[in-house]
């Protein structure tokens, strides 16, 4: 990949697959994570617009290794997941590798930060997370991977699956051409209408739909139980109502998972970086550093004055569950 482009230094490993390692020895007073998986939202996931949050983590996050997989609509809807698996590969096997590389008594263990946005995102994410399970288990290593998976960050998901909003999710993916907004949508309210009943059926024989996806982000086999969740969204966001995501944290809560979360105010769906930058980041920081507090971890010098949390229009609906 050259230089230039907005996702450097990142390389292609696969199908849309890209992958950043640090070179050099690690800095043993590093605390932050040491791989951060990112899983890219359907419409408008350019690679300008997903170069922001790639040079958001290894800013905060100096010696993590990097990796972004790319959602793409029809694996959403129709394509086997037998056929996604098979473009997974390359991504699930970093994640392989770099679990058993370390072990939980090294000096520097194994950490995973997943940040997913939106449904496409979550979609491929648990996936990945389901494969790379399956992987390790015929290693015996796959409580190893529940031990390195320290946090989620959810922007934007889960949602439900209502007819309006899941067209408009869709309208969302076509291209800003007046032949594919016109002609598009006209054809996509039926579409998107067959899909969700055959989907909710069980005719495709393949599961995925949005209920499958919420209940999903719940399952210790997923993301394992031990994990920190943040979610991150905005009422200002007309494809995942706020109240979807409220309702999904208390369920994480009741669970036994550790959550928390930010309401990003003015924030658009899968754009809440451009509303406030600092606070969204700051709440990512959050996530991470609260979780090492919690295990007893110094805190790296260089985070101080990052934490905190600023007040806002949305505070009234927003509150931080632990």
């Amino acid at each position: 990949m050259p230089r230039s482009s907005p996702l450097a230094p990142l390389r292609c490993i696969g199908d849309d697959v890209y992958l950043y390692e640090p070179s050099g020895p690690p800095d043993p007073s590093y605390r932050g994570p040491s791989l951060i998986v990112l899983s890219t939202w359907l419409g408008g996931a350019t690679a300008k617009n997903v170069g922001h949050y790639v040079a958001g983590h290894r800013a905060l996050f100096r010696d993590a290794a990097v990796l972004l997989i790319t959602a793409r609509l029809s694996e959403i809807t129709v394509t086997p997941f037998t056929r996604m698996h098979a473009r997974l590969q390359p991504a699930r096997d970093v994640i392989v590798r770099h679990v058993l590389a370390g072990s939980a008594s090294s000096p520097s263990p194994p950490s995973i930060m997943w940040h997913i946005f939106s449904n496409g995102g979550l979609n491929m994410a648990i996936q990945l997370a389901r494969i790379t399970r399956s992987a390790l288990e015929a290693t015996g290593r796959a409580a190893d991977l529940d031990r390195a998976t320290r946090a989620v960050v959810m922007d934007c998901c889960p949602g439900d699956g209502s007819l309006g909003r899941t067209f408009r999710a869709a309208a969302y993916s076509l291209p800003n051409t007046w032949v594919a907004q016109t002609v598009g949508r006209l054809l996509l309210f039926p579409t998107i209408a067959v899909l969700l009943g055959v989907q909710n059926s069980g005719v495709l024989g393949r599961g995925g739909s949005l209920a499958d996806l919420y209940r999903g982000a719940h399952d210790p086999a997923v993301f394992g139980r031990g994990a920190r969740r943040m979610y991150l969204y905005s009422v200002s966001d007309r494809l995942v109502p706020w109240r979807v995501v409220h309702r999904h944290m208390a369920e994480a809560r009741d669970k036994g998972f550790v959550v928390d979360g930010e309401a990003i105010p003015g924030g658009s769906h899968c754009a809440l970086l451009r509303a406030d930058a600092a606070r969204y980041w700051r709440a990512v920081e959050r996530c991470w550093d609260e979780l090492e507090e919690r295990r007893g971890a110094a805190r790296p010098s260089d985070a101080a004055g990052a934490r905190g949390r600023r007040k806002g229009d949305e505070e009234k609906v927003t509150g931080t569950f632990v």
